[in-house]
């Protein structure tokens, strides 16, 4: 997910287009800002670079939203839907608001209730803000779970997982990989096992290779400015992706 640490300059190049000045007024009264129509459609056209291709900021808007909330749209109210361009610019430049979106999709009310969260509705789309009230217990069941070999976690558990790992892309905060051994290590101390595949966020990633630490499938960095330290340990069996700045 790109937030604030965008390749290909995004910020100056925006601003350079007239990107800030459509929502800042309201932003600062704390309200939705008003892109206009000009500003979206000009945004929508900038070529951005993620997973290794390029492609238009409103296509990779669109698959983000989705990704997340399963709708191209976004509601915000009865009253007021937001398109997916909207969203991501809301999400460039106003990330204290957008935690208040509910763009989180959770499927299971078994999931819901791990975690203390409603569960009267089977489809349930959190904001990142109630998902950051019970992260101690968010993060205490993904340890557990990442302990599980892949193949016997139960659907709740792989389910819970992948909601961890959209509540950090969308946290923003850097992250610090240490890969102990083959598959196995920890990210900001919480540790994982039997994970072939290693997906970083939106901020900077940091990934430490131990002598023993070798992972056998893929390393992404995805967006921020990653370091990927591989002076020991046994390397990666896949493709090492730098990410969008590297």
């Amino acid at each position: 997910m790109i937030i604030r640490h965008h390749p290909m300059l995004i910020w100056p190049v925006l601003a350079l287009l007239g990107i800030l000045v459509g929502g800042s007024d309201a932003a600062a009264l704390g309200l939705r800002p008003d892109w206009p129509k000009e500003t979206l459609e000009l945004a929508s056209r900038l070529p951005i670079q993620d997973g290794g291709r390029i492609k238009p900021m409103s296509t990779f808007a669109r698959f983000e939203l989705v990704k997340f909330s399963g709708r191209s749209r976004l509601k915000i109210d009865d009253k007021t839907r937001l398109g997916s361009m909207e969203w991501l610019l809301n999400t460039l430049f106003y990330p204290d608001q957008t935690k208040t979106y509910k763009v989180i999709l959770i499927e299971n009310p078994a999931v819901m209730q791990m975690l203390g969260l409603p569960d009267e509705d089977p489809r349930t789309r959190f904001a990142l803000r109630e998902l950051e009230e019970v992260e101690p217990k968010l993060r205490q069941l993904a340890e557990s779970f990442f302990g599980i070999p892949e193949d016997d976690r139960s659907l709740e558990q792989k389910q819970l997982l992948n909601l961890f790992e959209s509540y950090l892309e969308l946290l923003d905060t850097p992250n610090t990989w240490i890969i102990t051994a083959e598959n196995e290590g920890t990210i900001n101390g919480l540790f994982f096992t039997n994970v072939a595949n290693l997906v970083g966020g939106s901020d900077i990633d940091t990934f430490i290779f131990q002598p023993t630490g070798r992972i056998t499938g893929n390393v992404a960095g995805r967006d921020g400015d990653d370091v990927f330290n591989l002076t020991v340990g046994l390397g990666v069996g896949g493709t090492l992706d730098g990410g969008n700045n590297n």
